[in-house]
């Protein structure tokens, strides 16, 4: 494995990281800074902090190949945004609140992490 194509599965894997233990923070945020919930919302923070752990698991697996930890990261990224918007339960389809902009930069963070992973040899 050549010198940049090593740096780049590592500053990928870190920004995956980086935006995993972003989206862990916000979801803890959303644990504790809820009032009295139903056991159907608790549910859903429940598996939204679980979920966000999922990133930082793919990163931590050691020896795989690097297209296969990409596409890990890239999985756990869909099935994020998933229970994020449902956790967040926007009014209508395509409707931007403050939640979805707080989540885009860890999002971001983890989809060019896990597009550096993959794309690296």
């Amino acid at each position: 494995m050549g010198r940049l194509e090593s740096s780049a599965s590592v500053w990928g894997r870190t920004f995956a990281d980086t935006g995993g233990g972003l989206l862990f923070l916000v979801s803890l945020l959303a644990w504790v800074g809820s009032g009295a919930l139903s056991l159907q919302e608790k549910e859903l923070i429940a598996t939204l902090n679980l979920v966000t752990f999922l990133p930082v698991a793919a990163t931590l697996v050691p020896r795989i190949k690097n297209k296969f930890r990409g596409v890990m990261i890239l999985a756990a990224l869909i099935l994020e945004v998933s229970v994020g918007y449902l956790y967040l339960d926007p009014q209508g389809p395509l409707t931007i609140n403050l939640g979805l902009l707080i989540l885009l930069f860890p999002v971001g963070l983890i989809l060019f992490g896990g597009l550096l992973v993959l794309l690296s040899r």
